[in-house]
């Protein structure tokens, strides 16, 4: 089993060589955004219509404006993100065959160490695939828009913007009690447990 050394343009190029599937894992206490060396090739993937996921340490920074916006925005370019419980090395699994690792476990900053055509690379990707919410949440492909809510749509725009009920309301000129209906019956349809994650699930399945 022989591991080479990647330079942070090498990790790019080797994120971007995915045929099929890239899974990638961020550590807590840094901040996820486009000056990291993952990141671009993460969006660049997910418009390739590559499976890209991700999944971030609760202390993960996602943007340094608005983690909300930046989620979604990924949401749009084909890329999942996902929240798990406890801090994990920074490495991306690549097409569950190829395992690159950051040398210092958080980040690129001295390289990283890539093995191909690993025996334990499907392992490692099925056990955080594994992780994922049910059918009926935020994973499943499913396209087609089965909610039948009025001004569905406008609502989970909202959602998926992060905007407090009351500006959102003020902003598709409904009376906030009804807009509070309305999403409360979109997150029970959706199976969401928060407002966010309603409008996040929306632009995952380009409902938005």
């Amino acid at each position: 089993m022989i591991f080479q050394s990647l330079n942070s343009k090498q990790v790019h190029a080797a994120i971007n060589s995915a045929r099929r599937e890239v899974i990638l894992t961020l550590p807590g206490e840094f901040t996820w955004d486009d000056n990291s060396e993952d990141f671009a090739a993460a969006c660049s993937a997910g418009r390739s219509e590559l499976r890209v996921r991700v999944f971030a340490a609760p202390t993960t920074k996602i943007s340094r404006a608005s983690p909300e916006k930046e989620i979604a925005r990924l949401a749009k370019t084909g890329v999942e993100f996902l929240r798990i419980p406890e801090s994990v090395t920074r490495m991306a699994v690549i097409d569950r065959r190829n395992l690159v690792v950051a040398r210092n476990k958080c980040d690129y900053s001295e390289g990283a160490l890539i093995g191909q055509n690993l025996p334990f690379a499907p392992m490692i990707a099925s056990s955080l695939v594994s992780r994922l919410p049910p059918p009926g949440d935020a994973s499943n492909p499913s396209r087609e828009n089965p909610l039948q809510e009025p001004r569905a749509q406008d609502v989970l725009q909202q959602l998926a913007q992060g905007a407090t009920d009351e500006a959102a309301a003020r902003e598709l000129g409904m009376a906030l009690r009804t807009y509070r209906r309305v999403v409360s019956r979109l997150m029970t349809q959706l199976q969401a447990r928060s407002r966010f994650q309603a409008g996040l699930m929306a632009a995952q399945r380009n409902w938005l």
